[in-house]
């Protein structure tokens, strides 16, 4: 059964291989095999405009069915892979079909950490997966207080998005402040300002002991004794790569799949977005793994480099668009450009003086181009208040 490209995930890293394969003159079969029964979708709204309601399941499609057949691409959809056989190529479904490939690209993305203290009970989540999303929303049409155990993005959209729909929010988190490991200090203690203004209330530093209940859940207990009642509760607190179906192969490792520039991981094999052990976890950064990889398997990879562009992701905050550009370390230090934290309208740089790694926009879409390319030369601090102003 199949031939020619596999590829195992219906992630966006695993769609655009598949698009980005054709648009490099590849005509061989492309298989694209999904664990989810649903086509390949969207997941950043997941947590914000599809929670609230704003944005409809049809509008987080990544593609149409005009685009697949035109593209001839066969979907295998609701089918999980268990394993591959290296040496006949083939790939393992759970429920005992194969699929053999000439190349195969794995991009089964990342799945939701679980700590030792969760359960599966009434009222707990995760987010990761449009199933996910869909049983979250019905939960918060019939609560009216959440606890979200996390402070990254997924854990601040989601507390933003409750909190607007009129739920008590509190977010528990074990860092000093949400996203100060992604953005930094100053930018996480203005952020943690912008949702205690809005009610939420923040246990920082703190770690959770328990979920209570039995049936359902009634609160979590942190590590301190403190109990903070909740009819539900949001895990967030990391994903890590789905590796567990290549064990026994040369690709498996917990850390995630060890690829080469191009997204080669062995022969005949690449991996592409959150699979891969080096990946940044953005959405940007899938459609550049997948641009990579169909070079790679196309044999254009190296026809005519182009200007690399920084990463790029963004994140919602209630009302406020937080945009973000290239590298952006733990204790990186953030120079004021336009505006200020404080007013949530606000433009600054990471980096030195002389040589900037990333950029920092909060509601100020008019600068993100220009602030792009002075991102991708590491322009000084001086150039970027000369140019942007």
């Amino acid at each position: 059964m199949a031939s020619g490209t596999v590829i195992v995930g219906a992630s966006l890293a695993g769609i655009r291989t598949a698009q980005d394969l054709r648009r490099e003159g590849y005509d061989g079969p492309i298989t694209l095999v999904g664990e989810e029964p649903e086509r390949p979708y969207d997941r950043p709204p997941l947590s914000k405009g599809f929670l609230s309601g704003a944005v409809a399941p049809q509008e987080l499609s990544l593609c149409s069915d005009d685009e697949i057949g035109s593209a001839a691409v066969e979907l295998v959809l609701g089918a999980r892979a268990v394993g591959v056989d290296v040496d006949r190529r083939i790939v393992g479904l759970a429920d005992g079909e194969t699929i053999g490939y000439d190349n195969l690209v794995i991009a089964t993305g990342a799945a939701c950490i679980r700590p030792p203290w969760y359960r599966e009970i009434a009222g707990v989540h995760e987010l990761r997966t449009l199933a996910d999303a869909r049983a979250l929303r019905s939960t918060l049409t019939a609560v009216n207080s959440l606890v979200v155990v996390g402070g990254g993005f997924v854990g601040t959209e989601v507390a933003a998005t409750a909190r607007s729909m009129g739920i008590d929010v509190t977010m528990v988190l074990r860092e000093a402040a949400p996203l100060a490991p992604a953005l930094g200090d100053a930018v996480a203690q203005a952020v943690s300002d912008l949702h205690r203004g809005r009610g939420v209330a923040v246990h920082h530093s703190s770690d959770v002991a328990a979920l209570l209940g039995d049936q359902a859940v009634e609160g979590v207990r942190l590590a301190d004794g403190t109990v903070v009642a909740a009819e539900a509760v949001l895990v967030a607190v990391g994903v890590r790569p789905s590796v567990q179906w290549l064990a026994g192969t040369p690709f498996y490792d917990p850390r995630g799949v060890g690829v080469t520039g191009s997204g080669r991981a062995g022969e005949r094999v690449w991996a592409a977005g959150d699979v891969v052990r080096s990946s940044k976890g953005h959405w940007a950064a899938a459609i550049a793994d997948a641009k990579s990889v169909a070079a790679d398997i196309a044999g254009r990879s190296g026809r005519s480099p182009s200007i690399e562009m920084p990463d790029y992701f963004w994140s919602d905050q209630y009302s406020h668009k937080v945009q973000v550009l290239g590298r952006v370390g733990e204790n990186a230090t953030l120079t004021p450009i336009v505006g200020s934290l404080e007013s949530m309208s606000f433009v600054g740089v990471y980096g030195t003086d002389s040589a900037i790694t990333g950029a920092l926009l909060i509601d100020q879409p008019r600068h993100l181009g220009r602030m792009r390319q002075l991102v991708s030369v590491g322009a000084s601090v001086a150039t970027c208040r000369a140019k942007v102003a």
